[in-house]
């Protein structure tokens, strides 16, 4: 009866959730648990037509992780690839797309088992490795690259000069590595998800720096360093942005006026920052993925918290007006919730972290809003 009524306060009904899909636990099947909850190694998908794409970080078929698809009504799933250590493993589960091509990354594995940058075919063809990162340069790449004709940009958390991480890119036919800027210590630390406007990358690092970077690696400008609850900032960003005219917003882990993290926004020239909302425990706390704009609505989710405290879905206006959870997780529809969400029309769509039906597997759901 709780969960009935909180769904038709927030205008949602219990139809209006979907659970799509649920992975097994430990063992070598095709599925596979995947999304270690720890540093931005977040579950999500992509989606294309009506396909979902993701890739989960562990197990399968040989133990080193899978790409996989499965169609938006739950049914078809299927895996499109399983690694084998030597084209690379645990990968980052967030993909990029181009046309019918994927691109993703492995943080170990590879020729050298630094990791590796690969690209394969929608349909399951083609897989192949981009990019082998070497000892004595960069490695352990993650996050959800970003593709731009034929190049990639993305991340490594290993090495680099300054030995926290860098931001690089590749064309995608594997020539060109470049490092476009070496994170270090006090200048941003450890990067996270990018965004690319133009000839500007703009991203987050995980101890709450925002920063932009053109794409030949000139003028790498902090536009925001978190000050944390004491000052009623966030803290700590692990997911990217989201960008609306010269408009980028975010969340923040933590801080905030609870200390429950934040959403946020920051003009693209770094002036205007404004924490547009501050998470408390009953209305879902710790987001760690990213947002998705709907019309002019924010969405995204709350890794803790809310009528369970197994985490929240919620809404917001871009202008910080009309917070509202939309929807409670709890435990048998999924478990914390990692992923940026993804939309197509009135549907949103994304994974949770544990429990589901079987309480061991991450789990894919989608979420159908009512009309504006």
């Amino acid at each position: 009866m709780a969960v009935l009524l909180m769904l038709t306060v927030t205008g949602l009904k219990a139809s209006d959730y979907t659970h799509l899909h649920e992975f097994t636990a430990f063992d070598t099947s095709a599925d596979s648990i995947g999304c270690p909850g720890i540093n931005s190694e977040t579950c999500g998908v992509v989606l294309s037509g009506q396909t979902l794409y993701g890739a989960v970080r562990r197990n399968g078929l040989n133990g080193d992780g899978a790409v996989y698809k499965v169609n938006v009504d739950g049914s078809g799933f299927s895996i499109l690839h399983a690694f084998n250590h030597n084209d690379g493993a645990d990968p980052y589960p967030e993909l990029a797309l181009s046309s019918n091509t994927l691109y993703g990354v492995t943080s170990e594995g590879g020729t050298v088992g630094n990791g590796v940058v690969y690209k394969i075919s929608t349909d399951g063809t083609g897989f192949t490795n981009i990019y082998n990162f070497k000892h004595g340069y960069n490695s352990r790449p993650g996050g959800q690259p970003v593709v731009s004709g034929k190049t990639l940009y993305g991340i490594t958390y290993g090495r680099g000069s300054g030995g926290i991480g860098i931001a690089f890119r590749v064309n995608t036919d594997g020539t060109g590595i470049n490092t476009l800027h070496n994170f270090a210590h006090g200048g941003g630390e450890v990067p996270e998800g990018l965004v690319l406007s133009g000839n500007t990358l703009y991203g987050t690092t995980a101890d709450g720096t925002i920063f932009r970077v053109n794409i030949d690696g000139t003028d790498y400008t902090p536009l925001h360093d978190f000050t944390g609850a004491s000052n009623g900032d966030g803290d700590g960003t692990f997911a990217g942005l989201v960008l609306s005219g010269n408009t980028l917003y975010g969340t923040a882990y933590s801080g905030g006026a609870g200390n429950y993290g934040t959403v946020f926004q920051i003009n693209t020239d770094g002036t205007g920052y404004t924490n547009l909302y501050s998470f408390s425990h009953g209305d879902g706390h710790n987001p760690y993925g990213g947002l998705v704009l709907v019309g002019k609505r924010l969405y995204g989710t709350t890794l803790h918290g809310g009528d369970y405290d197994k985490g929240t879905l919620f809404k917001i206006g871009m202008d910080g007006a009309c917070f509202k959870t939309i929807y409670n997780f709890n435990g048998k529809d999924g478990e914390f919730p990692m992923g940026t969400l993804v939309s197509s029309g009135q549907t949103l769509y994304g994974t949770t972290e544990f429990e589901g039906t079987n309480g061991i597997g991450v789990t894919i759901f989608a979420l159908t809003l009512p009309p504006p």
